[in-house]
Parts: structure tokens; sequence; C-alpha cells
């Protein structure tokens, strides 16, 4: 689900931005796409699962480490649609 995410940020910076660049997900979520269109609940909550993914792939710990924020399928969806929900409805 996530890997849906990334690949719909990244080509709405690319096509309809028209950026060049290749943005962390990090720098993407948290800065360069939101604008007033976004709370900051909407951009915490994205990089919350942004934040839990990459423990989830990264990380070999048996125990979410504390500042991470565990999500389940069905809430990581809620978060990860509500910010598709804030992006320009032109975006195609």
């Amino acid at each position: 689900m996530y890997a849906e995410f990334e690949a719909g940020l990244r080509d709405y910076w690319k096509t309809h931005l028209k950026h060049d660049t290749h943005p962390t997900m990090l720098q993407l979520v948290r800065h360069a796409i939101p604008n007033q269109m976004f709370s900051q609940d909407t951009i915490d909550d994205a990089d919350a699962v942004r934040e839990y993914r990459n423990y989830l792939v990264h990380d070999i710990e048996d125990e979410v480490p504390e500042g991470v924020r565990a999500f389940s399928v069905a809430e990581a969806k809620r978060c990860l649609c509500a910010y598709f929900g804030r992006l320009d409805a032109r975006w195609q």
C-alpha cells in the first residue's frame, strides 16, 4: 500500500507539479507537496505511516521503537487516502 502511495506522490511531483528533482519521501510528505489544503494532522499521519513502514521494512527489532506509531492496514489506508484526497483534483 505504501509503495503505491510513494509512486503516486512521485508522479504528482513530476507530472503535475513539473519538478525534475528527486526529494526523499520525508521531504515530499512533510514539506514539498503540502499546501494550505493540508491540515498538520493529515501531514503528520501520513508521515507516521512512512515511519512505521520504514520500521517494518528495515528494522529487525521485535518491538516497535518508542516514537514510532504502529498502524493497522485500515488505519494506514485511512491516513494515506486522507493525504491523497488533498492533492489537486486536476492531477490525472
